[in-house]
Formats: C-alpha cells, structure tokens, sequence
C-alpha cells in the first residue's frame, strides 16, 4: 500500500459516520426484537430512509472488517437474533424473493442503496442468505455466498440491486420442508460494517419455494371497530310506531315497522257466518304480542282487525269499543290481548255507526290483526302501528 493509500484509509476511518446518531435508536430496535422472540412473538423491526422511500431494517456492527460468515453446522443451531449485527452501517438492503420454477430453486433479489456522499463496496462474499422459522426464529436453511470474489460497487446517492439463484441449504432433510419462513440476509460494506435486511415472508409448497400470497399471511395487530365488524342487531335499534290508518278502498299497504314487538294469532277455523245484525257470529281472537327486542318496551295499547279482498281493504273493524290495556314487556316475554271483528260490512256505501250493519258478501279474505299504539292516538290523534300479525285466511257465509 503506497503513501496516498494510507492516507485516504486514514481519512475514511476518521470520518464520521452520517447515521451514528441513530445507532442507539436502531440497537433498542433489535433488543425489543429479541425480547419478543423470547415470548413467542414475531416482529419485523423497520426503518425508512425517507431520501429514498424504501422500507428496511438496518443494522450492521461498527466493526470495520467484514466477518466471515457463520459456519453450517453453527449457524443451524442459532436463531436469527444471532446473527444479526448491533450496530449501523450506511447501506440500506433489502430483499425480495421470487421462484424460478424449477422446484426448491429461488431467485433472490437484493437491492444496496447508498445514501452516502462516496461510493462503497459491498463484497458478495460476505452476503449470507437466511431461511427463518417466522414464530421461533430458528435458522431452517442457509445460502453462504463465501468463495464469491465479486464486488457489488454502490454509487452514491444511487442503488444497485444484485440477483442470485441458489437451493436453500436445509438444516434437517434434502430441501425446506414445507410451510411459511422468513428471508433474512446479512452482508457487509467494505470498511463500513455489517448491514442485515428486514423479514421477507416466504413458502415452500410441495417444494416449490415462492413469496407468499398476501391474502395467506397471519392476522393484523390491527384492532377492531365493534360498531363495523358487529353491527347492532336492526330490532333492538327501536323506532317509534309509524302511523297507519288503513281506510275503505285503500290498498293494503303496511309500513315497515321497527319497535321491538311481535304479534302473533292462532286462527279459529272457518268458516265465518256474516250476520252483525245478531252478534252471535263475531269473530274473536287472542293474539299474542312478545317482546323480540333486548330492550324492555311498554306502551298504551289497542287491537284493531282490517278484513282484505285482492289487496284492497274492505272492512276495517269500527273503532268505537275496542279493547284497550297497558303493555309492558321485557326482552322475550309475552302478552295476550284481544281482538276481533264482528264480520259486518264496514265499506257499505252510506254505513255511519248510527245504521245497522249490512252483512259481507260471502266469499274470501284476508285479516289482518293490528297491534295499536294508545300513548299516540291520545298524544297526538293519529293512528300508529306497533306490530301485524301475519294474515289469516277466512272463508265467509252468509
């Protein structure tokens, strides 16, 4: 070595390093790592160079000669906390994996960007390649690069990236048995130290190694939002009963309804004799209002029977003695309320409650039970529905 190489080797070891500053940052990095290792955890410990935009994990020793890499038989014994250096260098790695289609066989892309204001060396020598058990962090399989006289020259402000294929080196069998890794490699920067790439997920397949599908990586530590992912059930956000008041000639035409209760009947059979001018022939029910909410619902309440023919109404009971009663109900309970109609023709032309009722015309119909809100008829006049029972079908004769 002359004089003026002396010198300038001189010169670059005395220089100081421009990320030493974050040495502490990036040494407490991989502790936390390995203490998590040491919980069964796995983590991937990241830096961002933001010159530059790419996503690593640096590390290196401050030593300033490259060390030789880990023997085989050696390195199947450690874990990957193991072999990677404590300290910082200038280069920035990282790596992706991709198959070559020819089975066991890799195509390992590594890409060294050099953020410094002078060129660098990164010998592939000392480029060690890593196949990682991604829950315990043991080493599975190895790629030592160690006889390689190449030399990767990095330009400053520049990156370089440098693409082997090779066979995983399996510590137990021929080949990586199958199932999910992790690619670590470990390099070094002539007169610069170590550096050692992030976590790169990985699978062998029935022995075809390739990059794992995103869509079969392990769950996020993301945590969920409870008003997203279990939206509350739509009976239990209650609403109040919409008004409804169903009038001869009308089409039958519900609202949708949304109060928490439900009304079912139990239909007598039939068939119904039409003849309001006795009253012995009326037709009574008990129908039953449950709860179906996981609130507890109570309300003023009144029944009311609209009698339907081809979806028109034809006859809604005249609300002048219906039953009413309080209603108050818990989650699942019930009630039993009554109802009925006295089979007489609501709808005849020029009928007021001051005239006999005229008979139906024989034939069939559709009933339908109403569960009434009383609190609002009283409040506000108006007719509002809390729950239909499902219709019953009735043959009448007269």
């Amino acid at each position: 070595m002359n004089l003026e190489d002396m010198l300038r080797n001189e010169a670059r070891a005395s220089a100081p390093n421009p990320l030493t500053s974050r040495t502490g940052e990036l040494i407490a990095g991989v502790r936390r790592r390995r203490r998590a290792r040491a919980a069964g955890a796995t983590m991937a410990s990241v830096a961002t160079v933001a010159a530059i935009g790419v996503i690593v994990w640096q590390v290196s020793d401050l030593d300033r000669d490259p060390l030789p890499p880990a023997q085989p038989v050696e390195v199947c014994t450690l874990t990957i906390d193991d072999l990677l250096p404590d300290g910082v260098s200038s280069a920035v790695v990282s790596s992706a994996i991709a198959t070559d289609g020819q089975g066991p066989a890799v195509v390992v892309t590594t890409t060294v960007e050099n953020p410094d204001d002078g060129d660098f060396d990164v010998p592939v020598s000392s480029i060690s390649s890593y196949a990682v058990d991604p829950v315990t962090g043991s080493v599975r399989g190895y790629h030592l690069d160690g006889r390689s006289a190449e030399m990767i020259t990095v330009p400053a402000g520049n990156a370089v990236d440098w693409s082997a294929t090779f066979e995983f080196s399996a510590c137990e069998g021929e080949s990586l048995a199958d199932g999910d890794y992790e690619l670590y490699q470990v390099g070094s920067v002539v007169d610069s130290g170590r550096w050692a790439t992030g976590a790169e997920a990985f699978s062998v397949t029935d022995g075809v190694v390739g990059p794992m599908d995103p869509a079969t990586e392990g769950p996020t530590d993301e945590p969920t939002d409870p008003e997203t992912d279990d939206p509350a059930d739509p009976v239990d956000a209650l609403e109040p009963a919409p008004v409804f008041e169903p009038m001869c000639g009308d089409a039958w035409a519900p609202p949708t309804m949304n109060t928490g209760l439900e009304l079912t009947v139990e239909w007598p059979d039939g068939p119904f004799v039409s003849d309001p001018s006795t009253g012995e022939n009326s037709m009574s029910l008990e129908p039953t209002a449950r709860n179906v909410s996981s609130e507890s619902v109570a309300h003023g309440v009144y029944t009311w029977t609209v009698l339907v023919a081809d979806g028109v109404v034809v006859s809604p009971e005249y609300l002048g003695s219906d039953d009413t009663r309080d209603l108050a109900l818990g989650p699942d309970e019930t009630q039993v309320v009554n109802a009925g109609h006295s089979l007489g023709d609501f709808c005849a032309p020029g009928w007021s409650p001051s005239l006999p009722l005229e008979p139906l015309e024989p034939g069939q119909y559709e009933a339908y039970v109403m569960l009434m809100d009383l609190d609002l008829y009283w409040s506000e006049g108006t007719r509002n529905v809390l729950a239909i029972a499902p219709a019953g079908t009735i043959d009448v004769t007269n």
